[in-house]
C-alpha cells in the first residue's frame, strides 16, 4: 500500500510539473543536432589526444582556434591523476576540415581564462596554471598561413583573474568574478569592463551584482544586457557553495537585477540566440524564465554528457558526486576533496552505498524517459522541468543521507 502511495505521488508531481503543456498550442521548435565526430588531433607530450578543459577557443577567419587548457593525461583524478596545463594551439580549417597543431604556440601554458571572438581575432582574457593566475590579455590573429600572439595592442586587467565569466556586449567586454590566486584560492566580486572603442582608458571598475562571489559562472550578452549565472563560492575558511541564481546587468543604467528561476549551469557554456534567448550548457535554454525544447533529441543524439553534479558534505567529509551519461548508460563517479579528513572505512562504506543508489534511482528514470518517447506522450517543453525536478529530489535525498 505504502508503495502504492509512493506511486502515485510521484506521478501526481511529475503531471504537475507539466502543467498543461499538451494542451497548448504547438510552439515553433529550436532543433539542434550535436555530434562528436570531431577530435582534436594528438601534440607533442599527448599523442592521443583525451580532450581539454578550460580552453582558450573562437573562430578567426574560417578557422576555429582551441589554445591552452588542462587535463589529466594518465589518470583520472579520482584514481590519483596529476594535472597537466597546455600551451598547444589546435587549428581546424572549417572548410578542408583538416587540423594544424602548433606545439608550444603559448610562452607558458594556460587554462580557465575567457575568450571572445573578435573581427580581429581571438582574445583571449587572463587564465592560469598551476602555480599562479595571469593579468595578461592578448590577441591570437591571423598572419599569412600562420597565427600570431599580438600581446601589445589590449591592456591587461587590474588583478591577475582565472575561473572569471566574460561576454562581448555593444563593443564592450565585461569580466565577472574568478578568482586572483591558485595558493589559498578565493572567488571574487570583480566586474570589470573594457571599451573596445577605447581600450587606452583600460578596465573600468564597474558596480557588482548583489550576490556572493562567483567563480566557474557563466556569462553571456543579449539584448544590450550582460547575464551571469550559476557558479560557486570558496575562500581557505570556508566551505565550497554552489549557486544557481541567475543576474543580468543594464549597461544603460548601471544596475544589476535577479533573475527569477534557476540556472544549475556552473562552469558551463551558454551563447545568443536570436534576439531574445540564450542556450545554456547542452540542456537548457533561458530568456528570464527556464525553457527547454526536448530533451529527449540531446540524450539520446549525445554520446557523452555530464548531467548533474551533486556535492554534499558527510562525516565531515566534502565529497562530490558525478552523473554520467555514455552511450544511454549511466555512470556515476565520486571524488573526495584531499583537503578534507575522515574515517577512511566509514567513507568507502557510505560513498558505495550512495553509487548504487544514485544509479538505481538514474536508470529508472531513464526507463522512465524511454517508455514515454516509445509510447509518444506529450512531453515536449515540460521535459525540461520533469529532469531538473529529478536532480533536485536526488541533491535532497543525498543531503537527508
Amino acid at each position: 500500500m505504502k508503495r502504492r502511495h509512493l506511486i502515485i505521488l510521484c506521478l501526481s508531481l511529475i503531471l504537475l510539473l507539466m502543467n498543461t503543456s499538451c494542451f497548448r498550442k504547438e510552439e515553433k521548435r529550436i532543433e539542434a543536432q550535436w555530434e562528436n565526430t570531431l577530435l582534436l588531433p594528438g601534440c607533442a607530450g599527448m599523442p592521443e589526444n583525451i580532450g581539454l578543459a578550460g580552453a582558450y577557443s573562437g573562430i578567426v577567419e574560417g578557422k576555429l582556434l582551441v589554445l591552452g587548457g588542462a587535463n589529466f593525461p594518465d589518470k583520472y583524478p579520482w584514481e590519483g591523476g596529476i594535472k597537466t596545463w597546455w600551451a598547444t594551439l589546435y587549428s581546424y580549417d572549417l572548410d578542408t576540415e583538416e587540423w594544424t597543431v602548433y606545439d608550444d604556440f603559448l610562452d607558458r601554458p594556460l587554462a580557465y581564462g575567457v575568450s571572445i571572438s573578435l573581427p580581429e581575432g581571438l582574445l583571449c582574457i587572463g587564465g592560469c596554471d598551476h602555480a599562479r593566475c595571469s593579468d595578461k590579455v592578448f590577441l591570437i590573429k591571423k598572419e599569412i598561413d600562420s597565427f600570431v600572439i599580438d600581446s601589445v595592442s589590449y591592456p591587461s586587467l587590474p588583478v591577475p583573474l582565472a575561473n572569471a565569466a566574460g561576454a562581448i556586449c555593444d563593443n564592450c567586454i565585461y569580466i565577472a568574478g574568478g578568482q586572483e590566486s591558485m595558493v589559498n584560492e578565493r572567488s571574487t566580486h570583480h566586474f570589470y569592463m573594457l571599451d573596445l572603442h577605447h581600450k587606452e582608458q583600460g578596465w573600468q571598475v564597474m558596480p557588482g551584482w548583489d550576490g556572493p562571489s562567483l567563480s566557474y559562472a557563466v556569462g553571456v550578452a543579449q539584448r544590450g544586457r550582460f547575464y551571469l549565472f550559476s557558479g560557486r563560492s570558496y575562500a581557505p575558511d570556508e566551505l565550497m557553495t554552489e549557486y544557481t541564481e541567475g543576474y543580468v546587468f543594464e549597461p544603460g543604467t548601471g544596475k544589476w537585477n535577479k533573475m527569477t528561476g534557476s540556472f544549475p549551469v556552473m562552469a558551463g557554456t551558454a551563447i545568443p540566440y536570436g534576439e531574445d534567448k540564450i542556450f545554456q550548457r547542452i540542456l537548457h535554454i533561458v530568456d528570464d524564465a527556464l525553457l527547454l525544447d526536448d530533451l529527449l533529441t540531446h540524450l539520446f543524439c549525445v554520446k557523452e554528457i555530464v548531467l548533474d553534479i551533486i556535492s554534499l558534505t558527510v562525516f565531515g567529509c566534502k565529497i562530490g558526486f558525478v552523473i554520467h551519461l555514455v552511450d544511454g548508460k549511466i555512470t556515476v563517479f565520486h571524488k573526495i576533496y584531499p583537503e578534507e579528513r575522515c574515517d577512511v572505512k566509514i567513507q568507502r562504506i557510505f560513498f558505495h552505498l550512495i553509487r548504487e543508489f544514485l544509479h538505481k534511482v538514474c536508470d529508472l528514470f531513464l526507463i522512465f524517459i524511454r517508455k514515454a518517447y516509445r509510447k509518444n506522450i506529450c512531453l515536449n517543453s515540460s521535459i525540461s522541468n520533469i529532469t531538473i525536478f529529478f536532480f533536485h529530489i536526488l541533491q535532497i535525498i543525498c543531503h537527508i543521507l
